[in-house]
């Protein structure tokens, strides 16, 4: 480009100077002496023919240099395909790992009570009968067998490291083509814009002599504000490419972390039979059973008890010089095996584990007990938010639940939960929460309809209404208006369909004080439009007085979704769908004054947690309906037992 438009500088100059010269033949007086006219006719011919040629050698550079610019960006768009694709493979690699290793611990645990049985019926065995020496058969047939799948669960656990191990060199290689695509990308972009704006005030300064090229010159300016676009956008989109390669890389270590911990809790391989291949004590915990978490491995119990025994063993070739148990010293028998009852005062007991052999080579397992929740009766309601609500009028309670599950036809599949979930919703907020519930099981838009209008002759301006709904949605992408869809509705038919803008003017004609819908369908977060006042945390029992007084005082229209713009998880929690299951656990477990933005706190991290296991985002959303009359309140969940 360079050449070429020194070219054509030098090729102008000498048009230039030919037109000149033809001027001056022109306005020679008589008598002068004569100039070769049509020599000079001829010169400026070939030298407007120059000036052709090089703008198209000019014209063919650029278009090369688009057609290699627009290779680069392709290459960056596989890139980052790509690193989605590896994105995804981490995702099933990290889900298989961890089953695998909770598979891993369980078989562990079996093998080795086997070996424990094994060992103590082989004791028995010298003097005992032919049907003696067939159970002894039959152990070591079991022993085998475990052995083998151990063995198996083990290559497959290899064979899964080697994949992430693959990943990340893949993932290396996209960011090193991603730096080199951008930094090639920069310095091409601003070596052609400095050569076009060069070029263009060359054609400025001979626009006099070469009025073709003024055309020349406006492409090239409008070219050169493209370029400048597409910088624009090739930034922006390398900003993309890296953005999204911190977070590959987070994953990454947290992939990594996780790896890390399975290790840690993993067995080893087989035992170690000679004093060289020992490179220091380890610890294997045969009961309980040890399940891998995000962080430390756990022991989840299923009541509350007061304490839960620990067995494992213990592999020194040195000999144990200390052994404890959450610093407590601990015995350890000849055959390397310990037991010892941690005491569990709390919610969550961590538990340590430390061995030191005689060569001061130091060993350590870390785990958590998490206690269940105790049989006993449910614990009485606390005394302080039974007065603050004895003193404030909260209103009569209603709910219309709604769990549409057997829809009509064809093109909108079933759903295994919504009925489910809504036959426990109405249960938990009639008994606890004193509501007076109407349920509506498979209900089609008539139903639901009808069963509004009927609620909006119903309800005074005293009162609170919670509308739950459970069932297919759909998202108006032009409009970014969700619909709720009843059993009678069609996919590609909207006649049966209820919009959010249609239940939003429904609420705004209803009188109620307080209004909550709760929605679990998809795409139902375009029902939300901005945040909420909340009440801060641990104020005194005045002050929640005076905002609970300033709070019923005001209108409040709110929604809680499952989820955002985004499809949401049917089932996957014990019969409910994520959400519900989070829903009911939490208003179970409440025995006090309930906002909804506190509710909300409650069960949004629980439910993102729970769909990441099974690869899906899935994020709550909490806030006030679009286009009501909404006014800085909120609603408010009072258990019986408080009114």
């Amino acid at each position: 480009v360079l050449l070429s438009r020194s070219r054509l500088k030098s090729t102008l100059d000498s048009l230039e100077k030919a037109r000149s010269d033809l001027e001056k033949a022109k306005r020679a007086p008589p008598g002068a002496k004569p100039m070769n006219l049509p020599q000079l006719d001829r010169e400026i011919r070939e030298k407007e023919a120059q000036v052709q040629a090089q703008s198209e050698t000019l014209r063919k550079l650029q278009d090369r240099f688009q057609r290699e610019n627009s290779d680069l960006l392709q290459k960056l768009a596989q890139a980052e395909r790509r690193a989605s694709e590896l994105d995804s493979e981490l995702d099933r690699n990290r889900f298989e790992t961890a089953r695998l290793e909770t598979k891993l611990a369980e078989s562990e645990a079996a093998l080795e009570s086997l070996k424990l049985d094994y060992q103590a019926r082989e004791q028995n065995l010298a003097a005992t009968s032919p049907a003696g020496n067939g159970d002894r058969k039959a152990l070591e047939g079991q022993l085998a067998q475990r052995e083998s799948e151990l063995q198996a669960q083990r290559t497959r656990i290899s064979a899964l490291e080697q994949e992430v191990a693959q990943v990340n060199r893949e993932k290396q290689a996209l960011e090193t083509q991603a730096a080199s695509g951008s930094a090639q990308k920069s310095k091409s972009l601003e070596t052609v814009a400095a050569q076009l704006t060069a070029t263009m005030n060359e054609l400025k300064a001979a626009r006099s002599g070469a009025s073709d090229l003024e055309q020349e010159q406006d492409r090239l300016r409008a070219e050169l504000r493209n370029r400048g676009s597409a910088l624009a956008e090739k930034d922006a989109q390398l900003k993309a490419i890296k953005k999204k390669m911190n977070a590959y890389n987070q994953e990454v270590e947290q992939l990594r972390s996780e790896l890390k911990v399975a290790k840690a809790a993993q067995p080893p391989a087989a035992p170690v039979t000679t004093a060289a291949a020992d490179t220091g004590p380890r610890i294997e915990v045969i009961d309980p059973p040890l399940t891998l978490t995000r962080g430390i491995p756990t022991v989840k119990l299923r009541s509350a008890v007061a304490s839960r025994p620990v067995t494992g063993s213990v592999h020194a070739s040195a000999g144990i010089a200390t052994f404890v148990i959450n610093d407590r010293a601990e015995k350890v028998d000849d055959a390397g095996l310990f037991k010892a009852d941690i005491p569990l005062t709390k919610k969550e007991t961590p538990v340590n584990i430390t061995v030191i052999d005689k060569r001061s080579a130091k060993a350590s397992l870390d785990f958590l007990i998490i206690s269940g929740e105790s049989p006993a009766a449910p614990k009485p309601l606390p005394a302080g938010p039974g007065k603050i609500a004895g003193e404030l009028n909260f209103g009569k309670y209603y709910a219309l639940v709604i769990g549409n599950s057997r829809y009509a036809h064809s093109d909108l599949p079933s759903l295994d939960t919504p009925v489910s979930d809504a036959a426990a919703v109405a249960k938990i907020l009639q008994d606890r929460y004193g509501f007076e519930t109407t349920v509506l099981s498979n209900a089609t838009r008539y139903d639901i309809l009808t069963a509004m209008n009927k609620l909006r002759d119903k309800l005074t301006e005293k009162d609170n209404l919670l509308i739950f709904y459970a069932g297919h949605g759909e998202l108006d992408k032009v409009n970014k208006r969700g619909q709720w869809l009843p059993v009678d509705a069609e996919r590609n038919n909207t006649a049966n369909w209820i919009s959010t803008d249609a239940i939003t003017d429904i609420l705004n004609s209803i009188s109620a004080k307080h209004i909550l819908v709760i929605a679990d369908s998809c795409y139902s977060g375009a029902m939300t439009r901005a945040a909420l006042a909340q009440l801060e945390p641990n104020v005194s029992e005045e002050l929640k007085m005076k905002w609970y007084n300033k709070m019923l005082e005001n209108l409040s229209r709110t929604v809680l979704t499952s989820g955002g713009l985004e499809p949401v998880i049917d089932s996957g929690s014990s019969g409910h769908s994520i959400f519900a299951k989070v829903l009911i656990d939490a208003l179970a477990a409440n025995d006090e004054i309930l906002s909804g933005q506190a509710l909300f706190r409650m069960v949004s991290k629980k439910v993102r947690r729970a769909a990441e296991r099974y690869g899906y985002e899935q994020s709550p959303q909490y806030g006030p309906i679009h286009h009501t009359d909404h006014e800085a309140s909120d609603f408010f969940f009072v258990p019986k037992t408080l009114l």
